[in-house]
């Protein structure tokens, strides 16, 4: 039995199986097992896998099951004390493993715990650096936000087992639904370390709007569930199974997120998903904000005069030390 097993699930990637597998090979801890799960890809996704298996990296395939099930499935089926996710396309820098092993072996209450990671936009080629910190009061952080990129993490199995693992439900934001319940029963923690390189490929959730809604809904509902679980009352989605998301109570934070994702989209000209948003905003809460971006959305002059103003903003902060300065 590995001490660590990887998981990585892959459909239509076969631009990028080398890079994921080269990040693998490089490893400094040899004690683990990867999973390379072909979710029944369109684009010889299954070919490039193939190329690389060996002992300690096993190539699977299946009919299409999704990421979350798939998760569920290959984790039911090994054994290890340690699990690690990987993004497919993603790349594990050379400790990562190693690292990430010899904390958890050092804080025996962690259940999770992250890295910090280099961030690469596929448009453009841009870079920027992921720093986040786990606050003491983590769940309470998680209710605001997430520090974890999904494929950075390595967790506890008993950990896992004892939150109850993945739910299936979760088509999107399965983590944050996975971290919240984790964090009842153990801490988490992120390496202040880039360990991890995260590609961000333009098919991303966030660039279909009708995925980003459901997304962003799921984590509302993931939130609203871990909230009834601190006040002491049953998980609704345990209770009730998956018509207790029909049954949640309508929220405000979710619909100002919405308003926001669509006044961005609104400032870029996309009007028609500008209005998606707004309209889904709506169906949760019509408050001050979602009324704002429903105005932006249905005035484009608005849209100009906002920008202008906030170019004018903009320069008025770049020349004010200066005049402070000659009156000083």
């Amino acid at each position: 039995m590995p001490k660590v097993t990887l998981i990585s699930a892959f459909y239509n990637r076969a631009a990028v199986v080398e890079r994921t597998v080269a990040g693998l090979q490089r490893q400094t801890f040899a004690d683990f097992e990867a999973h390379l799960i072909d979710d029944a890809s369109k684009d010889g996704t299954l070919g490039e896998l193939l190329k690389h298996a060996s002992q300690k990296l096993l190539v699977h395939t299946q009919p299409n099951m999704g990421f979350v099930n798939t998760m569920i499935s290959a984790i039911a089926r090994t054994d290890s004390e340690y699990i690690a996710v990987l993004g497919s396309g993603d790349e594990c820098l050379p400790e990562r493993l190693a690292k990430q092993v010899a904390y958890l072996d050092a804080h025996p209450d962690v259940g999770v715990v992250g890295c910090h990671s280099e961030i690469v936009f596929e448009s453009g080629g841009a870079t920027e650096h992921w720093r986040p910190e786990v606050q003491a009061d983590v769940k309470q952080q998680l209710f605001h936000g997430n520090p974890f990129i999904h494929g950075d993490v390595m967790m506890r199995r008993s950990a896992y087992e004892q939150a109850g693992g993945y739910r299936a439900f979760f088509t999107y934001r399965q983590d944050l639904d996975l971290w919240l319940r984790i964090s009842d029963h153990a801490r988490l923690a992120v390496l202040p370390e880039v360990l991890y390189r995260c590609y961000k490929l333009k098919q991303s959730v966030s660039e279909d709007v009708r995925k980003l809604i459901v997304a962003m809904t799921c984590r509302d509902f993931a939130v609203y569930c871990a909230r009834e679980r601190l006040a002491g009352r049953p998980d609704p989605l345990q209770a009730g199974g998956p018509v207790a998301a029909l049954m949640r109570p309508r929220s405000r934070a979710l619909a100002e997120d919405l308003a926001y994702a669509a006044q961005r989209r609104a400032l870029r000209g996309e009007r028609t998903d500008a209005a998606l948003l707004v309209a889904a905003a709506l169906r949760e809460h019509g408050g001050a904000k979602v009324r704002m971006a429903q105005v932006m959305v249905h005035l484009p002059g608005l849209v100009q005069a906002r920008a202008l103003v906030r170019g004018v903003k903009r320069q008025w902060a770049q020349v004010r030390p200066g005049l402070n300065t000659a009156r000083g």
